[in-house]
């Protein structure tokens, strides 16, 4: 069996794809939950005992439109190259995790007068390239020895 996508015969599954009918379901579900969040830190939340608020969605569809710069690095939503979301497409990489929690630290050092440091993004390691040797071009046009291949692979696998 092929992989998805990669041969005719075998499409990309429906039950793995969001139609234009589960998108609106989609967006509805989330403005709701998220309508619900903010109305129960608006009704719990008290002057002496305030809760920090995190709009996940609302950051994610800013990085989304804006990208999110930290430390002369520019992370996007674009697929591998991108940095915000592991190879999956879906989940947030290392990188992506450290945006996350910068932003709860940042509700937090506002919400409590705070003064947590936030996490420095420049050494959490990023997405790894996914390649193999059959698509490494000629090294030799590199000038580099016949190992240089292994050594970059076993630096991923570290």
């Amino acid at each position: 069996t092929k992989p998805f996508c990669l041969h005719p015969l075998n499409p990309w599954p429906d039950a793995l794809t969001l139609d234009i009918d589960e998108q609106v379901t989609a967006d509805i579900t989330i403005k709701a939950y998220n309508e619900s969040i903010l109305s129960a830190v608006n009704r719990f939340s008290k002057t002496d005992k305030p809760i920090a608020l995190v709009d996940i969605n609302k950051a994610f569809t800013t990085i989304a439109a804006e990208g999110y710069s930290v430390a002369g690095e520019k992370l996007t939503v674009d697929y591998i190259k991108g940095g915000q979301f592991s190879l999956d497409g879906v989940h947030p990489s290392s990188k992506g995790q450290g945006v996350i929690a910068n932003l709860f630290i940042d509700a937090m050092n506002s919400t409590f007068q705070a003064n947590i440091p936030k996490v420095n993004i420049a050494f959490i390691p990023g997405v790894p390239v996914p390649m193999g040797k059959s698509s490494l071009p000629n090294i030799t046009q590199w000038n580099v020895g016949p190992d240089v291949f292994n050594h970059v692979l076993r630096m991923f696998q570290q």
